[in-house]
């Protein structure tokens, strides 16, 4: 393989090589963010085992941590596939280097032969001495410099060559024990797997033998969805923006009320959660209900499941416009932000009142926990239009 051939090949191993490890540095950071959702609703789950009481909360509590479980398998494969492009790339660029140092050691050593054969490493004053003239003096001279700086040319790539291949060698064993540490995880994983479909199978056969229970639930949770549905629509229909002269009880921030309009509507998908962890255990719009097979249900906002005494916050500016407590919804509180509205419900206890300015990330409530459940209910209004809160709030 001549040198500029060589080049290439090793430039676009070394390129492959690089982007199979940037994919692999995107995977494991996936892969911290669906374990940290993992852990989470462990520690969710861990807390509802005490209380017998089967819910809907826990049984979809438990499907998220499924859908988790299998995204990190998923992930896990991915990093394997991407493990074992990078071996191979690599064993590819060690072959290329290992030719190179014997090319480069094999014309090193043809060089000195040949220059041993023709007397070239005698001593250099006696050369120019037996010289017969001064210009064959000065080539000697010249020829002489040359091929010293040739060696220590020749001995540097060799060098390099060689620290570059016991690079290579020892980030394929490091590589190669990453991969028997993924194979160990992803069996370790599917093993949990397991046990997590086990459980939820029980909690199917559980909620299902309590049918009765479950149709009594949903009527009440009916009931509460329409009052809560009346209290935004009397909050709505009784809010006055503000005059230009008027002001707020309180402000944290000079973009509050109906001036945050526009840029609510710019931060669509960037807004904080109202919790700072938690998991979406009832998706927005209509769904079939997870067990009575002839039921839907229709959710104008979401429910995070989050920790117990967990604080919720506002998630942009705004001006609070409704604050009451609504039976099974608990506290609510109504926050304005120009055409916007954000509910926040089954909050334990306020701490703003109607008429305060609020910014975002401020803490307004805490959650209620209710039969070991601790959920906050989310929703997004633009005006009298229900919008998905999931489409406005970060992704995790």
């Amino acid at each position: 393989m001549n040198y500029i051939s060589f080049l290439t090949t090793l430039f676009l191993i070394c390129h492959v090589t690089q982007l199979t490890a940037q994919d692999s540095k995107i995977l494991e950071s996936k892969r911290q963010v669906i374990e940290e959702q993992i852990n989470l609703t462990n520690q969710i789950l861990e807390k509802t085992k005490r209380n017998k009481k089967s819910t809907i909360h826990d049984y979809k509590a438990i499907q998220s941590q499924i859908k988790n479980r299998q995204d990190l398998i998923t992930n896990i494969r991915s990093e394997l596939d991407s493990t074992d492009t990078f071996i191979k790339n690599s064993k590819e660029y060690i072959v290329q280097v290992e030719s190179n140092v014997g090319s480069l050691e094999t014309k090193y050593n043809q060089v000195l032969r040949s220059a041993y054969r023709q007397k070239l490493t005698q001593n250099i004053l006696l050369q120019l001495l037996s010289a017969k003239s001064l210009k064959e003096a000065f080539l000697r001279w010249r020829y002489t410099k040359q091929f010293e700086l040739y060696c220590k040319k020749q001995i540097a790539m060799m060098q390099r060559s060689k620290s570059e291949l016991k690079q290579s060698l020892d980030t394929v064993m490091v590589v190669q024990e990453r991969k028997k540490t993924l194979l160990e995880d992803e069996s370790e994983q599917n093993k949990m797997l397991g046990s997590e479909l086990e459980q939820k199978d029980k909690l199917i056969k559980s909620l299902e033998s309590n049918e009765r229970m479950l149709y009594t639930e949903l009527a009440k949770r009916r009931t509460e969805k329409q009052n809560m549905d009346g209290a935004i629509s009397n909050i709505i229909a009784g809010y006055s923006p503000p005059t230009p002269t008027t002001k707020p009880k309180s402000t944290s921030s000079s973009s509050t009320g109906i001036e945050s309009s526009t840029n609510f509507a710019e931060n669509k998908g960037f807004l904080s959660w109202p919790v700072d962890e938690g998991i979406i255990i009832n998706r927005f719009g209509k769904q079939r209900h997870p067990t009575l097979r002839d039921v839907e249900i229709d959710n104008n906002g979401i429910d995070i499941r989050t920790k117990q005494n967990a604080k919720v916050n506002a998630v942009y500016n705004g001006i609070v416009v409704g604050k009451s407590f609504i039976p099974g919804n608990f506290n609510v509180l109504v926050i304005r932000h120009g055409d916007y509205l954000t509910v926040y419900s089954r909050l334990e206890e306020v701490y703003v009142s109607k008429g305060d300015g609020v910014y975002a990330g401020q803490n307004i409530g805490q959650v209620v926990t209710e039969d070991g459940v601790s959920m906050v209910h989310f929703e997004v209004w633009n005006n009298k239009q229900k919008e998905n809160p999931t489409n406005w709030i970060q992704k995790k």
